[in-house]
């Protein structure tokens, strides 16, 4: 029996296995362990449209001469299903634009798989006060045939921020260490307007000390995203870090973010102070030293020291 993963023969011990169901999953054991999935399998030269384990089930090990399986790492589904997003908005922005109601209603077919993408996506990667569901304004005849100008031009808007938050995503996602360390080159510049903050809360420029709190807020935001990448992807122990120290790091950060958001949330400026003066400023110093080392790893400076 020949197994091949993205046209590589692996070696493969057969232990237990009596079918072809019994090695693929045996396989796909393996293959999860690396952070992937099987994208498309073939057993015997013919490509299986779905991983059918009645078929699989019905060849046993004797009548197996090949099982060829493409894979696809999961940071790469995940990259891929962000694009589909991107391709649509692309589609409804030039449709609406465009005024073509007969593309809008053949993008209204696809709609409800590209809505339960669409907020899957968000639940999970954004934290963006964005309500998506807007999108199907273009959907709704009545409302889309009262639109004004103005009203057009703030659904374009709006699908042209939607599209944007999901391709810094993807840039996210696709490199992970160079959106580290700009991130962090950019809370670095900032850093000066945080230590004013306390005192900005003190004497009553509340306003001045919440436009920075949100600034260090999504950027910090953007970091958590990217550290998680990292860890998920294993992608530092080709940096050379043990996965426990950006972990506990990511946990930090991302317990004392919620604290944050919970005092905005309540309205208590001197809670928001104490955080950012003794909770958030102090751990500034080791995340930036994080971020250098990956730097460094990669052959660039730029984190001031």
């Amino acid at each position: 029996m020949k197994i091949t993963i993205n046209e590589e023969p692996i070696e493969f011990t057969l232990e237990n296995e009596k079918t072809a169901l019994d090695v693929v999953q045996e396989l796909n054991k393996w293959i999860e362990q690396s952070d992937a999935s099987i994208e498309t399998l073939s057993l015997n030269n013919k490509k299986l449209e779905e991983i059918d384990r009645h078929a699989l089930n019905s060849v046993t090990i004797e009548n197996i001469d090949r099982i060829d399986i493409t894979v696809k790492s999961l940071l790469d589904l995940e990259v891929h299903r962000l694009s589909l997003l991107v391709e649509f908005l692309d589609l409804l922005h030039e449709s609406v634009s465009d005024e073509n109601k007969e593309r809008i209603d053949k993008l209204k077919k696809q709609y409800p798989e590209i809505q339960d993408l669409l907020d899957d996506t968000f639940r999970q990667h954004f934290h963006e006060d964005l309500d998506v569901s807007r999108i199907a304004t273009a959907f709704d005849e009545s409302s889309r045939d009262q639109w004004n100008k103005e009203e057009k031009t703030a659904y374009l808007n709006f699908l042209g921020s939607v599209k944007s938050i999901i391709n810094s995503r993807i840039q996210e996602m696709k490199f992970p260490n160079e959106e580290l360390v700009k991130t962090a080159q950019m809370i670095a510049a900032i850093r000066p307007n945080l230590e004013e903050v306390p005192v900005l809360l003190q004497t009553g420029k509340d306003r001045d000390a919440m436009e920075h709190i949100i600034r260090f807020t999504e950027l910090s935001s953007r970091i958590i995203r990217t550290l998680s990448v990292l860890l998920r992807f294993k992608e530092t122990r080709r940096e050379g870090f043990e996965p426990q120290q950006i972990e506990s790091h990511y946990r930090e950060m991302n317990g004392v973010l919620s604290e944050l958001v919970e005092a905005f949330s309540e309205n208590d400026p001197v809670l928001i102070g104490d955080l950012v003066e003794y909770e958030i400023l102090p751990k500034l110093d080791p995340l930036f030293e994080i971020v250098r080392r990956i730097e460094n790893a990669n052959g660039r400076g730029g984190i001031p020291s």
